[in-house]
């Protein structure tokens, strides 16, 4: 007969003071470190499942519940609101029983800043700001690419530098060649910029057969006023645009906005491969390795990962599709809805375009986690040989 476990006193009588409630616990160690965050829509019965005898737990959580020594709760409004407190909360303490998200690298992205005439830049730094971000790409090169071509097309700031509209110096050879409006000399018009940085972000987005059809009239317009100099401008801008999407591939037909989330897990742990669509296009990937999953069932790992993720992801697109179902999918979609402002669905496709598209993703999740392996390993070399280079 298995022995009864005897609980430490701290938790027994905080066990009864538990109200029914929205909210977020935190599990503590005898030091007071927190080891694991979790959230529900009643504190009392989530918590005291952990603690039942017929509770039955993974090994992770088993080892939670031996070490638990002391418990806390933070009570709130609504589900939603417990979500966002518990993701805050995990990015802070870091919990070890937890499933985590790592990302070993800083992806590079293309930025709008929020300025008086702003900028289109390089950046790996995703702030909390009015700035609009897009990526992330795979490499800096990528960006500096896209940049280029953007420079080329439209008539941006070359320079780089931040300017108010106030004339404060002569215009530049760029000004004259009409690859810039002359913020710095006073010349630019504000709503004729914003019209340029709202193609610019069209073409981010993955609207540039938009792009090239309102370019088309725009040539077509000119070429009737007789103005054949702005025509043949407008001409190479079209011409460039093309090219880019004869690159792109296209994955659908459907022409929607789509994150694509995989995953693949073994006693190594986990890693989740992202797939970015937009307009239909395959526009960029990204891998992370989440920690604390080996043991986690694939929905949790999801779940997690897609709560920590979307907290402070630059963009929440239309459609998110997961691999496998998630507890809490209707609390998360009404979440990211929130966030976005507009209509969000999530959803776990089992036949058709997008189930394939999530096929295409494990594909590379596998790689992705084969990668983090190695990378893992060799890490931990490192660290036993110091003297290995």
């Amino acid at each position: 007969m298995p022995k009864k476990r005897t609980l430490p006193q701290t938790i027994l009588d905080k066990l009864a003071l538990l109200p029914p409630e929205p909210g977020v616990y935190l599990y503590k160690d005898e030091a007071g470190n927190v080891l694991y965050v979790g959230k529900a829509i009643n504190l009392r019965n989530r918590v005291r499942s952990y603690f039942q005898e017929s509770a039955r737990h993974g090994p992770r959580i088993a080892r939670l519940v031996t070490k638990a020594r002391d418990l806390e709760w933070i009570v709130v409004g609504t589900e939603v609101e417990a979500l966002v407190l518990e993701c805050n909360l995990i990015k802070k303490y870091r919990p070890p029983y937890n499933v985590r998200m790592r990302d070993d690298k800083s992806y590079p992205y293309i930025t709008i800043t929020d300025e008086e005439f702003p900028r289109v830049m390089f950046t790996r730094r995703v702030r909390k700001d009015k700035a609009k971000y897009f990526g992330p790409y795979t490499s800096a090169f990528a960006v500096r690419d896209t940049l280029g071509l953007l420079h080329k097309i439209f008539p941006l700031i070359p320079c780089g530098k931040s300017w108010s509209g106030q004339p404060v110096q002569r215009p530049c050879l760029y000004y004259h060649l009409g690859r810039c409006l002359g913020p710095c000399a006073g010349l630019a018009d504000r709503k004729e910029y914003q019209a340029v940085l709202d193609k610019v972000g069209a073409f981010l987005d993955g609207k540039e057969d938009t792009i090239a059809a309102e370019l088309h009239r725009d040539m077509e317009e000119a070429a009737e006023a007789l103005d054949f100099e702005k025509a043949a401008k407008i001409r190479d801008q079209v011409k460039a645009i093309e090219s880019v999407m004869q690159r792109q591939q296209a994955v659908t037909d459907k022409g929607g906005d789509q994150d694509v989330i995989a995953v693949v897990k073994d006693e190594r742990g986990a890693a989740i491969q992202m797939l970015y669509i937009r307009g239909g296009k395959l526009i960029g990937q990204r891998q992370y390795m989440l920690d604390g999953a080996a043991d986690a069932p694939p929905g949790e790992a999801v779940q997690e990962f897609v709560k920590q993720y979307y907290s402070d992801a630059p963009e929440v697109p239309k459609e998110i599709l997961l691999p496998v179902e998630i507890e809490e999918r209707q609390v998360v979609q009404s979440w990211l809805r929130q966030r976005k402002g507009s209509a969000v669905t999530v959803e776990v496709p089992q036949t058709g375009d997008k189930a394939r598209l999530v096929d295409l993703a494990a594909a590379n999740a596998e790689q992705a986690l084969n990668a983090f392996a190695v990378r893992d390993t060799l890490g931990l070399l490192h660290k036993i040989f110091p003297l290995i280079p």
